[in-house]
């Protein structure tokens, strides 16, 4: 199962429930040329020239994310 949240003071990380089975919290980040962002329209319609995306991520176990909304904010922003 994959969760999907903005980082928000008023959304959670992770489920106030971590027995549901969420082992994982995967960061990731894209990095595009120039620095400049694909638009979807443009790559849905193939419309972009081809480029490279490079993607950087890092899996972190749900236990080692803290409890409170406030708290994953600063953790997330530390990353």
């Amino acid at each position: 199962m994959v969760y999907f949240m903005p980082p928000s003071p008023c959304h959670s990380l992770v489920p106030s429930d971590r027995a549901d089975g969420l082992a994982w919290v995967v960061d990731m980040t894209l990095a595009y040329p120039g620095g400049e962002a694909l638009d979807m329209p443009g790559m849905f319609m193939g419309s972009c020239p081809p480029c490279h995306i490079h993607v950087h991520y890092r899996a972190y176990p749900i236990t080692d994310l803290p409890d409170t909304s406030q708290a994953q904010l600063t953790w997330l922003y530390d990353r």
